[in-house]
């Protein structure tokens, strides 16, 4: 089976079925609540706005220091004084300056007046709202507005007070801070003299060591030049000592030079010049006056050491040889120029070592030295700038101190200025009847709704035809209100009463259903039951074929319910003998069955209650009687028993073309209904549909047709 789906209207129409229960429930709800209103003591109220100022303070007061002085109030700030309007300090001042200025007031405690107290923060403002409310045997709004003033006087004070203390600290702060700052810059300025005149600044290390590296190159450059000069003439000797080996008086002669003491006192001269000229040339440059001196003293000794070795050449040798003594000369000019070459070479070596070592000591001293002097630089600046700032602070806060002085003229003082002051009104903030009744309302409808919800979901019956019809998925043939039966036949039958009304329509609705249901095959013999007794079938049956007998040639209606009757009173029939006379043996069929004063229509009536009724209507006799009453009639009728609790319809409906299923949605559950319904469908009959029966109308449903005829037109 299907889910039903659930519309909005359906919503709306368990409302209006259980509109009493809402409608009850909000007037006892909205009603109570007024009435505890009236109960609920007269509170007034009365507001004072305050702004918290900013500080005329400068820009630079948000900066590093920006904690030595106040520069206007934060979101934090502006909540501590929202809680420092309810502190116990606060309260205990108020309570004394208004009982000194009023004698007779009687505020009682510090502490009752603290939950009377309510402080907000009007958003994107620095604005702080300070309201009191006051019962009215309490003073009302006009004791509400005096301490709501008070407390924006009081708090003025002692946040004036407070500033005054701490600017009196923050400026004690800075002067201490400026004398240290002070006191460090001084011995920062005496450490960094005392550095750069024993170990110089940058620019000195970069001249001396650009010093020392000229110097190292053009030592080097020597030194490489004297190299080259001493191996050609340590080459140029070896040649000519194999030249004059040959030679045995060159030497004897050399062996009594080299002992010839001028000789020696001037080769050691040769060398100490030797030396000077190359530590001259190194410093000074090859074209200085002291290189040339030099020179020209290390020229005139060469000049007296030739001499010295021609006397000894001449003093030995008895024959002149011009070879020997050409061959002599130039090895002894070439051992003085060998000397002299090593000796420049001894000296270059000495300064170029003495370099280095100066070299590598300054480059390993110079990154600790730069080190030291940057930090003391940089201590320097820093405290430079702490100075400045420590001034500027100084300076703005002198000036702070005299524009944030508190001006009686515009209210402010302590940073608190007043926009508006408290003034007594009438206007009630509690009981707050408009919100109470709106409240009351609200949750008496709700709780209304609810309830009708509540009601529907415990209710166990079907609400209208469309649910029984989506719920049990078969057609829905018709929808019969509820007929009252007062004893006349005329009553029960509305076709007779009126042949306009609803529910004379209704049954003629009802019969052109049931043709439509089947028309390509008729139906001739149709079982009416129900779920349970109680239902009306009887009622429906009756009627029903009685529409069927207006519109067709014969119709016989036949009362199978054995165990309650009902035909034969609605038909107001004296007869005793019936359908089971006829089952039994005791009469026959055409001696039992009554024609009625309707046209078309006949009537057999149920007869004497046999002990036995299941037994005699699945009997061959009944099988009998209802093939002799398919030849007789147009439309037979059958008003069977109940479903439940007893088998009789389901036995008779075998025998029959279709079945049509009634309904009380209104009384009987739907649990009921629905097993009768599946008893129905496992039938080999097609069960042809459902009428809800004793279904209340709307009343524009029925207008219509109570309406006259010239109404109608």
């Amino acid at each position: 089976m299907a889910e039903k789906e659930i519309h909005l209207r359906d919503y709306l129409a368990v409302i209006r079925k259980h509109d009493f229960i809402v409608i009850l429930s909000f007037l006892l709800i909205f009603g109570s609540a007024l009435i505890m209103s009236f109960y609920i003591p007269r509170e007034y109220e009365a507001a004072a706005i305050i702004e918290a100022k900013t500080e005329s303070a400068p820009s630079s007061l948000s900066n590093l220091m920006q904690s030595f002085v106040p520069s206007g109030l934060d979101r934090v700030s502006m909540e501590t004084i929202c809680k420092r309007f309810v502190s116990r300090f606060i309260l205990t001042e108020v309570v004394r300056n208004l009982k000194q200025r009023y004698p007779d007031f009687d505020l009682g405690p510090p502490e009752a007046l603290e939950p009377r107290i309510k402080t907000r923060i009007i958003p994107d403002t620095r604005m702080i709202q300070v309201n009191v409310n006051m019962r009215r045997d309490e003073g009302g709004s006009q004791t509400a507005a005096l301490i709501a003033n008070e407390l924006v006087f009081v708090m003025q004070d002692h946040l004036s007070k407070k500033n005054s203390a701490e600017m009196g600290r923050r400026r004690k702060f800075i002067d201490d801070k400026i004398r240290d700052v002070e006191s460090q810059m001084n011995d920062s300025d005496q450490d960094i003299q005392r550095f750069l005149k024993d170990r110089g600044d940058d620019l000195v290390w970069a001249k001396k060591a650009d010093y020392i590296l000229a110097r190292i190159s053009s030592l080097v450059q020597f030194r490489e030049q004297y190299e080259a000069l001493l191996a050609a003439e340590n080459k140029k000797l070896s040649e000519l000592k194999s030249k004059i080996g040959s030679e045995p008086e060159w030497i004897e002669y050399s062996r009594t030079l080299s002992r010839d003491p001028l000789w020696d006192k001037n080769r050691t001269d040769l060398a100490d010049l030797g030396n000077s000229v190359a530590a001259a040339r190194a410093e000074f440059g090859e074209k200085s006056p002291r290189v040339k001196s030099i020179e020209a003293q290390i020229e005139r000794i060469q000049k007296e050491m030739k001499v010295i070795a021609q006397e000894a050449v001449s003093a030995k040798t008895e024959s002149r040889n011009p070879t020997y003594q050409n061959i002599m000369t130039q090895m002894i000019e070439s051992e003085l120029n060998s000397i002299a070459y090593e000796a420049q070479l001894k000296t270059v070596g000495k300064m170029l070592n003495e370099l280095n070592e100066e070299k590598d000591r300054m480059f390993a001293e110079m990154p600790q030295s730069k080190f030291q002097l940057d930090k003391m630089r940089r201590e320097i600046d820093f405290g430079i700038n702490i100075y400045k700032v420590l001034l500027e602070k100084r300076l703005d806060t002198e000036v702070w101190a005299i524009e944030s002085g508190d001006n009686e003229a515009i209210k402010e003082k302590g940073g608190l200025e007043f926009v508006d002051m408290a003034q007594p009104n009438s206007r009630l903030i509690k009981p707050r009847i408009k919100f109470i009744g709106a409240v009351a309302g609200l949750v008496g409808i709700a709780v209304g709704l609810a309830m009708a919800f509540l009601a529907e979901y415990f209710e166990n019956t079907y609400q209208s035809p469309e649910e029984i019809r989506e719920d049990l998925d078969i057609p829905l043939l018709g929808v019969i209100p509820f007929m009252k039966v007062q004893g006349t036949r005329k009553n029960a039958f509305p076709l007779l009463e009126s042949t306009m009304s609803a529910e004379a329509e209704n049954f003629r609705t009802l019969v052109t259903n049931i043709d439509f249901s089947s028309p390509d095959r008729p139906h001739q013999a149709l079982l009416i039951t129900s779920s349970t007794d109680g239902e009306g079938k009887s009622l429906i049956a009756a009627n029903l074929a009685l529409a069927m007998a207006q519109i067709k040639e014969r119709v016989i209606l036949v009362d199978c319910d054995m165990r309650r009757s009902m035909q034969h009173e609605i038909f107001q029939s004296n007869s005793k003998e019936g359908l089971s006379n006829v089952l039994v043996g005791n009469a026959v069929l055409s001696s039992v069955i009554q024609v009625t004063d309707i046209p078309n229509l006949s009537l057999l009536i149920c007869g004497p209650k046999p002990p036995n009724p299941i037994e005699l209507l699945k009997s061959q006799k009944m099988l009998e009687l209802l093939d002799e009453l398919r030849g007789e009639y147009d439309l037979i009728l059958f008003d069977s028993p109940p479903v439940f609790p007893v088998a009789d319809s389901m036995v008779l409906a075998s025998m029959l073309d279709g079945i049509i299923f009634v309904a009380d949605i209104n009384r009987i559950p739907k649990e009921m209904i629905r097993q009768a319904q599946e008893q129905l469908s496992k039938l080999d009959v097609p069960l042809l549909g459902l009428i809800c029966n004793k279904v209340s109308i709307a009343r524009k449903y029925n207008s219509y047709y109570h309406r006259s005829p010239e109404q109608r037109i």
